[in-house]
């Protein structure tokens, strides 16, 4: 301390004596001082122009998206019957090439080569397809052309969607503060891409007056299920302590979800029951289209707040920055008076608490030592960082419970089916000897013994749930997870694969036990289930599949993948032999490979 003391005297000594030197030390520090103020404007001014040109792109996804409609509803009516359609096409079409245009001086944001190029060659033949549809007359289109032509404007839109998305990446890299309005944006954008197209997927049967086909339903569920889990994340994403982006939210739930979506899910019906529309194509257009008008409105507040802010980040930096260059010029002439008191009162304890925020950095907590400081600022930094470290241990608690959420099946519970091959594999690579003992859980690391799989799936589910409900079907999943779970031991992998699937991974049982534990499962389905008062009865078809070793006709090779498949396959001779029973995988169930392809997807 006494070395440091003289050190403080020759210094300020020799700053006496050389004030040319220290004045030119002072002027560095000012320049440094100032340095990150002038990079915060200048990052606001860059962030600006970046949010920009995502806005541009949202745009130009937008309006390739909403173009569909007016495309939809002119090849849906007779030629030369709706003049007024062919007018919003072209309006449409117009804001579509202004919308690329306006992406053609993108700079901060990554804009791969030629895809502008690639964007307006794609669209310029669709457009001439739709046109071609639509100079037809109506009784010569089918239903085919129509949903061609549509799948032809999904692909553009497709086409651009990774670079938005690219983008989106990049812009919450370089400013991590926009990342929960960056991503709003996109799922705004997204979930108004995906209800066009469930618009998109009726047009063609409704404007034919046809019955939906299988295909075009099951497009129809796909659709449903993406806007459902897109509404999810916007509710998870979206900033609820602004007032007008709640209000907003409430109109999507409002009209998109109450008005919109459940006009879809009325024509399906209508659709599936034969094709008597209720609604015109023309009328359909006017109903739906202004439900998605909410979804737009959100998407441009979420920009409009972004911009707004990094305005007014912009705005501060450059009050800061005029602000710190005049308190810098004041500050630097009592800096040599100061500096003693600085080191131990400020410069001291801030060293401090850079050690205790690296050791939690670290997962290594320093103490504090005793060091104190006479400043309120600082000991608040210190109490900042003492309340740090107790919401890092709860950090870490919510990443173990999301990892867990990550594994499992919300509904029951179970393992998901990426988790469930996952330690299939492990269990497989034990068999094998290929996999280092400390990489394999301690309940599958017994070598030698064989695994089995058993793929259940359930029967009368279907009935279930189409009669009772979605929400008595999951009541029912969760009970039937629950009766296998009661079933299976600790040795044993229970999984839910998804719909009414389940898959049992078990450790040393040869095919004899296999068997004996299938009809134990078998049994779990003999009592009935009580859903609100209701007695329900399902049953189960279940496939079994052995590896003994990782060698030997009962593996087909050590992959755990592939026993599954040999599970699924004979799962799929138990439902042809009548259902509510067993069949193992072998000789009877054994197909050329591309047999078994059909089977397993059939």
């Amino acid at each position: 301390m006494n070395q440091g003391r003289r050190g403080a005297r020759s210094l300020y000594c020799r700053w006496r004596s050389a004030s040319l030197v220290v004045g030119a030390a002072l002027i560095g520090m000012a320049v440094w001082i100032v340095a990150p103020s002038v990079k915060a404007y200048v990052d606001a001014e860059s962030n600006l122009i970046s949010v920009q040109e995502y806005e541009a792109m949202l745009i130009a996804s937008r309006a390739l998206s909403a173009e569909r409609g007016p495309s939809n509803v002119l090849m849906s009516v007779e030629v030369g019957s709706d003049p007024a359609a062919a007018i919003r096409l072209q309006e449409s079409r117009r804001a579509t090439d202004t919308a690329l245009a306006a992406m053609d001086g993108t700079t901060n944001l990554p804009l791969p080569p030629g895809l502008l190029r690639s964007l307006r060659d794609d669209l310029d033949l669709a457009r001439r397809r739709i046109d071609v549809i639509a100079r037809m007359p109506q009784a010569e289109r089918s239903l085919d052309m129509l949903t061609d032509a549509i799948t032809d404007m999904f692909a553009i839109v497709d086409e651009i969607q990774p670079t938005v998305a690219l983008a989106a990446e990049t812009l919450e890299k370089d400013n991590p503060a926009l990342a929960g309005s960056v991503f709003t944006a996109l799922i705004v954008t997204d979930l108004r891409e995906q209800a066009g197209r469930l618009g998109s997927h009726i047009v063609p049967s409704v404007s034919r007056s046809l019955p939906m086909p299988p295909a075009a339903v099951d497009r129809v569920n796909r659709t449903q299920g993406h806007i459902d889990k897109l509404m999810q994340m916007l509710g998870l994403r979206l900033d609820m302590s602004r007032g007008n982006l709640r209000a907003l939210m409430g109109e999507v739930r409002r009209l998109f979800i109450g008005r919109g979506v459940r006009l879809m899910e009325k024509l399906t019906l209508e659709g599936r029951a034969g094709g008597h529309y209720s609604i015109a194509p023309a009328g359909l257009t006017g109903l739906y289209v202004p439900t998605l008008v909410p979804l737009e409105e959100l998407r441009k507040a979420t920009i409009a707040q972004m911009l707004a802010d990094i305005v007014r980040s912009r705005d501060i930096a450059f009050v800061w920055l005029v602000g710190i260059a005049a308190a810098t010029v004041l500050l630097l002439t009592l800096l040599v008076a100061v500096m003693r008191r600085l080191f131990f009162s400020v410069l001291r304890p801030l060293l401090t608490a850079h050690e205790m925020i690296v050791g939690l950095a670290e997962e290594k907590p320093t103490e504090r030592n005793g060091v104190t400081a006479d400043t309120r600022e600082i000991n608040d930094l210190f109490d900042a960082i003492g309340r740090l470290e107790g919401q890092l241990a709860e950090r870490r608690d919510l990443t173990e419970r999301l990892r867990f959420q990550a594994e499992t099946d919300p509904l029951t519970g179970l393992l998901n089916r990426a988790r469930f091959l996952g330690l299939g594999d492990l269990r497989v690579a034990a068999v094998s000897h290929t996999t280092p003992a400390d990489a394999i859980p301690a309940q599958d690391s017994a070598e030698g013994q064989p695994v089995g799989v058993l793929y259940i799936d359930l029967d009368g589910f279907k009935a279930v749930n189409d009669t009772f409900g979605h929400f008595a079907g999951d009541q029912l999943l969760r009970e039937i997870a629950s009766r296998l779970s009661n079933a299976v031991g600790p040795e044993s992998l229970l999984a839910r694969l998804g719909g009414d699937e389940f898959a049992i991974c078990t450790l040393g049982l040869d095919m004899a036990g296999l068997e004996a534990f299938a009809t134990h499962i078998l049994l779990q389905f003999n009592k009935p289930i009580d859903i609100g008062g209701i007695q329900a009865r399902v049953g189960a078809s279940i496939g079994l599949a052995l590896m003994a070793d990782g060698k030997g006709r009962d593996a087909g090779g050590a992959s755990f993948s592939l026993l599954c498949c040999n599970a699924d396959i004979a799962l799929y001779e138990a439902k042809r032999s009548g259902r509510n029973t067993y069949r193992i995988f072998g000789a009877a169930t054994e197909k050329p490979a591309c047999e078994l392809r059909m089977l397993a997807s059939g």
